[in-house]
């Protein structure tokens, strides 16, 4: 009762039903159309996922083969990938929800990454996200985690002592991290981003200090040799 207050005598009277009978009409299709819609959902569910765990699997062996060196083969990989991404594409735009469901989310930014690291190293460029792809959470996630692969490729230079190009790589290292300090959105529209521009900055910071490291020990070679 409201205020707490009871009907007089203490009797609580509950209010009249229309009918003693309770009416079930279409309830029970309800429930059978619930049933379908979310078979429907599940098949498509195994279905992402599948594909997620193919699209993952082809990006990172790409990676791994462009540091090797082995860029033909890095190459199929990514499109493999791109391959298995695309074959989404009807399912995908039935069942949106999938897609913003967070499935591909890890595979994507790999695949973004991989083909990214790939285009930087051989064409000296960073691929826009209508090139990729795809959508913009799983670009700029991709787009944190590149600046990781460009450090590699850092260092697989200095190793072999071309400084100048690790340099213009540690330029494009600085010129991806300004453009993404500008994102600023919580981890619900994000997720990790924050975090991955923290690891990047340290990334640079790092391979800034080889860098120099590494000029000093040349110019102290050179002296030796004279």
């Amino acid at each position: 009762m409201v205020g707490g207050s009871s009907p007089p005598g203490g009797i609580f009277n509950p209010p009249v039903l229309p009918s003693t009978r309770w009416s079930t009409i279409g309830l029970e299709q309800e429930v059978n159309e619930a049933i379908e819609y979310l078979s429907v959902k599940d098949k498509v569910r195994e279905q992402v996922l599948k594909a997620s765990r193919e699209i993952l699997r082809y990006s990172t062996e790409a990676t791994r083969l462009i540091h090797a060196g082995d860029l033909p083969r890095a190459l199929e990989n990514i499109r493999r990938a791109g391959d298995v991404y695309i074959s989404l594409g009807s399912v995908l735009a039935e069942h949106p929800d999938i897609l913003y469901s967070g499935i591909l989310q890890g595979a994507l930014v790999e695949y973004v990454e991989a083909y990214m690291t790939y285009y930087a190293i051989t064409e000296g460029r960073v691929p826009s996200r209508a090139e990729i792809g795809v959508d913009h959470v799983s670009y700029l996630l991709g787009l944190a985690d590149f600046i990781g692969e460009l450090k590699r490729h850092a260092l697989d230079l200095l190793l072999i002592g071309k400084l100048e190009e690790a340099e213009r790589v540690l330029r494009l290292m600085k010129y991806v991290y300004d453009n993404l300090r500008k994102v600023s959105f919580p981890d619900a529209l994000l997720p990790g981003f924050r975090h991955k521009i923290d690891t990047a900055r340290r990334l640079i910071e790092t391979t800034q200090e080889l860098l120099i490291y590494s000029k000093n020990a040349r110019l102290a070679a050179g002296a030796l040799s004279k």
